[in-house]
């Protein structure tokens, strides 16, 4: 599959919806692995970091599927794998920061749009109160959660 992104200065909305567009061919096609070259970009584009991260966003931020409630899906459409490969150590050290960064970002998207899809009978405060508390206590944070009295 190969992607043109346009002349230099290349937008960041173009970026993203490439990649965006390249997960959905890569699904159609039921691909497992993909490998993006990086060298094309990371020689010609000025601003090939943001470029490369809105792409990523692009890919990753298309693949949200929200099948809480659906049971065992028969559908496998998941990529397997999605491999960068860099043309040096110093390039390969700045991907690996910026795959870091997407991934943060889009795992907290992914989670706001969990509970935003969740119906009016389940997504309660107390539901998100415990859901706060639960990721508070996984990364270490503290979490006070107020109930009604407390907040007059």
């Amino acid at each position: 599959l190969l992607v043109g992104l346009g002349k230099n200065p290349i937008p960041l909305e173009v970026a993203r919806v490439a990649g965006a567009h390249c997960w959905n061919k890569l699904r159609s096609e039921k691909v497992g692995t993909a490998l993006i070259r990086t060298e094309g970009l990371t020689k010609k584009v000025r601003n090939w970091e943001a470029v490369l991260e809105a792409f990523l966003e692009g890919v990753l931020l298309s693949s949200y599927k929200f099948e809480k409630y659906k049971g065992k899906s028969a559908d496998e459409s998941g990529m397997a794998s999605l491999q960068l490969l860099a043309s040096n150590a110093s390039e390969k050290t700045k991907i690996a920061k910026l795959v870091e960064k997407v991934l943060t970002t889009v795992d907290s998207v992914f989670l706001y749009r969990d509970w935003s899809n969740e119906p009016p009978n389940t997504g309660t405060p107390e539901f998100y109160a415990k859901e706060c508390e639960a990721l508070a206590k996984k990364w270490g944070l503290k979490c006070k959660v107020y109930d009604e009295a407390e907040c007059k």
